[in-house]
């Protein structure tokens, strides 16, 4: 009776490991990451699997889909990178990305001199100088409650000037909370992650909201974040057509930069070797002059 317990046991893993190593999806995988890295990929996945027994009542399809779209953003699955995360929902498994798989996609764009997430406590407050625009940490710390989460970006300034855009937006935790409520279908559930990593979603929902209001991730990350948001019923965030709007608390600080142009936006960056071929194309070019 132990024996064929622990056989049916193993079914569940042993169909999902199965469907994940088929030579169509380990070919589909090596098509995003390469066949060395899509080994190594898929291993990962199959290790957060076996790792969260309600994910092994997941079908495998589903697995694979949300696991492929985080391979697509270039977004690890293993949970301790605290990038992306692979939750069941029911006999679904869907992709929730965490406030590291948003920061480092930002920091990917090679467009941030720097982006940080602040905790402060209650008692604390984040306050701007009028004529510098820097920020500076006011108030007095009264407890080691958490009483709100700051999140600041600085980009490189564009040639020719010394400064580029700045941006930061403070939320308390209350107004942290009161936006997951509304838009976040698992906010309820006792195994959700805002039951089992608070901290992390209250960072994530920040520093998402200035990114998205203030700041520039890739095109195709973005359009990858948003198809997942919008098919979760915006576990963690409204979708564009929402009434939601910044909290007052939103600061613009040294604004010299422009926001990118939405038509911009809209075309992927260039790849090393378009941007070789330019180069090459304006040497030649020199040459005849």
């Amino acid at each position: 009776m132990t024996d064929n317990s622990k056989a049916i046991v193993k079914k569940p893993m042993e169909k999902i490991q199965g469907y994940l190593e088929s030579e169509v999806i380990k070919n589909r995988f090596a098509t995003v990451l390469g066949e060395q890295g899509s080994a190594s990929y898929i291993s990962s996945v199959l290790l957060a699997v076996a790792n969260k027994p309600e994910l092994q009542v997941c079908t495998p399809s589903s697995i694979y889909v949300s696991a492929l779209r985080a391979a697509t953003m270039r977004l690890s699955v293993d949970e301790s990178t605290g990038q992306a995360y692979l939750v069941p929902f029911k006999d679904k498994a869907t992709l929730i990305i965490g406030w590291k798989g948003i920061y480092d996609m930002a920091i990917r764009t090679g467009k941030y001199r720097r982006i940080e997430v602040h905790k402060l406590y209650e008692g604390e407050t984040f306050e701007q100088d009028r004529l510098t625009g820097m920020m500076s940490l006011g108030g007095s710390k009264k407890s080691n409650k958490t009483g709100g989460w700051m999140a600041i970006f600085e980009m490189y300034p564009p040639k020719g000037q010394r400064s580029g855009m700045s941006a930061a937006l403070f939320m308390t935790v209350d107004e942290i909370h009161a936006h997951a409520v509304k838009y976040s279908r698992g906010y309820d559930r006792k195994d959700g992650a805002w039951k089992t990593a608070t901290e992390q979603m209250e960072k994530k929902t920040v520093l998402r909201l200035l990114l998205r209001t203030r700041g520039y991730l890739d095109p195709q990350d973005e359009a990858a974040m948003a198809e997942i948001e919008e098919e979760t019923a915006g576990h963690d965030l409204p979708d564009g057509n929402s009434d939601f709007s910044l909290p007052e608390d939103v600061l613009e600080i040294e604004a010299t930069t422009p926001a990118p142009d939405p038509v911009d936006a809209a075309f992927p960056p260039m790849t090393d070797e378009e941007k070789a071929a330019i180069k090459a194309k304006e040497i030649a070019q020199s040459k005849l002059l």
